[in-house]
């Protein structure tokens, strides 16, 4: 393996929690002799002996990269930037980072001419070292650019991502010093550069925002870069939008409109209407937010942003037509990848509004299409799952049951620990010794009381694992969504040769003659013409994520009286299997006693083998 051709450089204050990660996903580079820079700018929890720990090079420079307003800038400042009576945005003696300083800084100290500038509180979920060096090669190549997730939602998905230039040549780029504490990568004067894009199959890194950073020092930079440099229009978008996240809302339409007035790139210009919109609602104006909103989209019609904006009040307002109205339209933009895109627009919310707005304008088809979509981004969003009982989504499962006492009381006290889905219901039907009626039949009446348009079937045997139900529903949905279909569970002793417990679809019954399991069968090969039927239809998936352990006596090759008494008919079973599949014309499949059980799960390999053996 070669040595990476580049190092990578980060500056640590009190990062001690979150470097480790970072230094985690660099693994491979460490291995091949990688070089990671640490600049300590003052920690007081230990960052820097963590990080020589790490196998980092530290440097550690205290506060030589702060910087202290005096009572004069600081009045300058105010008198020009606040707005009405809002309180003064600096004062004498407020200290901010220069984060553009200290980043040269850190620069420098690598040993390679190209470097990756990294957070401490951001770590790579791709590198592909070989990858990227080739891409440093390529000819006149003076800058990597990558997807960069800069923040997710609750449910651990990118809800801001974008592309970004952090890899690059020192001798051709440095921070700029106008950008104090919003750092912008500059070309130095006559520098012939060329950016190289690397996909996120070679090349992604992520941001999780270390909490006990602290971000005051971030508006004083802004209001200095400003003051120091009026006509940089990425620090005075920046600047203002510090200025609406502090609730200085007056302070921030001023500069806003500052920012709009620069007529620079559209789809910044474009967002800082979208922010003037936004600070007008929380100030009352409800005219002039929606007036700054439609601005917004006629400035830039390319991004969802402002139709969203206009979507959610509206939805707010109960007012369904107009919620569908911008919903649609904003459905009809694709993404152009601009750092400020909430993904979110681009993902579930269209959807989640359309659904409820067509579900109460009376299109209940679009509305389940767009909750379907919704669900699809979000499969664990609370709200869709409760909502899932709108739309036929109820799922009964049905286990009938003959003795093994503790094993039910097991199984029905994991269900609800472990469905992870809200809207379904559980029936129990018990057989008996003396007039035995068998599961084919006893399924047969749990399925014609069912609520639902899904019924899971669990033996009394089984041991549901986290998940099992929703994950199932989610493979239902993304497979069978319109037809109805078969989810196996993985019960953990075949990869889906046959479904003993499973997840299916009513709609399947009149393909069935109205039976799930058929009613001819005493107990064996009832589950085996399922399955061979649904996948001859292509109405089957083995669901691998979706556990549900069978655990069933074999599995310790010890029987019992009731695997026992499902066995007694079995030549009897077997027989009206083979017939069956003559005369509907299904492929007959050989015993499930006869198969391979999984050679990843040895356990129960060792006591199936053995126990078929001597008992079959």
């Amino acid at each position: 393996m070669t040595s990476p051709l580049f190092s990578v450089v980060s500056i640590a204050k009190n990062e001690s929690k979150t470097l480790p990660r970072l230094v985690s996903s660099l693994a491979e580079f460490k291995a091949r002799g990688g070089e990671i820079i640490v600049v300590d700018t003052g920690s007081t929890d230990g960052t820097p002996e963590i990080a020589r720990k790490l196998g980092c090079t530290v440097f550690e420079e205290g506060p030589r990269f702060m910087r202290v307003l005096n009572a004069d800038i600081a009045g300058k400042i105010n008198a020009k930037f606040v707005e009405a009576d809002e309180p003064a945005i600096v004062k004498d003696g407020d200290k901010l980072f220069n984060f553009a300083a200290a980043r040269n800084f850190a620069a420098s100290k690598a040993s390679h001419d190209w470097i990756f500038v990294l957070d401490c509180d951001e770590a790579f979920t791709r590198l592909d070292i070989d990858a990227v060096t080739r891409a440093m090669e390529t000819p006149k190549a003076a800058m990597l650019e990558c997807e960069f997730v800069f923040a997710h939602d609750q449910f651990g998905q990118p809800i801001i991502q974008f592309r970004v230039g952090r890899c690059f040549n020192r001798l051709k780029f440095h921070y700029n010093p106008e950008c104090i504490v919003h750092e912008t990568v500059s070309a130095h004067t006559g520098a012939e550069t060329i950016a190289v894009y690397l996909g996120p199959d070679a090349l992604k890194f992520e941001h999780w925002q270390n909490q006990q950073t602290n971000r005051n020092g971030y508006l004083v930079g802004l209001a200095l870069d400003c003051y120091l440099h009026p006509d940089n229009d990425r620090n005075s978008h920046y600047f203002a939008r510090e200025l609406m996240y502090k609730g200085r809302y007056q302070s921030a339409i001023k500069e806003f409109q500052r920012h709009i007035a620069m007529n620079k790139w559209p789809v910044e210009r474009a967002q800082s209407m979208v922010y003037i919109g936004d600070c007008c609602k929380v100030l009352g104006k409800v005219e002039e937010s929606l007036d700054w909103w439609n601005k917004a989209f006629l400035a830039d019609g390319t991004r969802r942003e402002p139709l969203m904006r206009l979507a959610h009040y509206f939805f707010e307002k109960d007012d369904k037509h107009k919620t569908a109205a911008y919903a649609s339209a904003a459905l009809v933009l694709p993404r152009i990848g601009a750092y400020m895109d909430n993904e979110n627009h681009y993902r579930q919310e269209p959807h989640e509004l359309l659904y409820w707005a067509l579900w109460w304008l009376g299109d209940k088809g679009g509305s389940a299409y767009h909750w379907r979509k919704a669900i699809g981004y979000q499969p664990r969003n609370p709200k869709y799952l409760h909502d899932a009982q709108f739309y036929n989504q109820h799922v009964t499962i049905c286990i009938p049951t003959l003795g093994r006492e503790e094993e039910l009381k097991r199984l029905l006290e994991l269900i609800p620990k472990t469905v992870e889905y809200p809207d379904y219901d559980v029936i129990v039907e018990q057989d008996s010794f003396e007039s035995r009626v068998g599961v084919p039949r006893l399924l047969k009446k749990m399925v014609e009381k069912s609520k639902g348009d899904f019924v899971v079937f669990l033996g009394n045997d089984c041991i549901p694992r986290p998940g099992w139900l929703r994950i199932a529903m989610e493979a239902m949905r993304d497979r069978f969504w319109d037809a109805g279909g078969l989810v196996s569970f993985n019960g953990g002793y075949w990869h889906g040769e046959f479904a003993d417990h499973f997840l299916i679809s009513k709609k399947l019954l009149p393909m069935l003659n109205g039976e799930i399991f058929h009613c001819g069968y005493n107990h064996c090969g009832c589950d085996e013409e399922l399955t061979a039927r649904c996948k001859q239809a292509g109405k089957y998936f083995w669901c691998e994520a979706a556990k549900v352990e069978h655990d069933h006596p074999c599995k310790t090759g010890v029987s019992d009286q009731i695997y026992e008494l499902g066995r007694s008919h079995q030549a009897e079973d077997k027989a009206l299997l083979e017939r069956r599949a003559k005369e509907i014309g299904f492929p007959c499949p050989p015993p499930y006693y006869s198969r391979p059980v999984k050679a990843d799960d040895p356990e129960n390999s060792r006591s199936l083998i053995s126990y078929f053996i001597e008992n079959v």
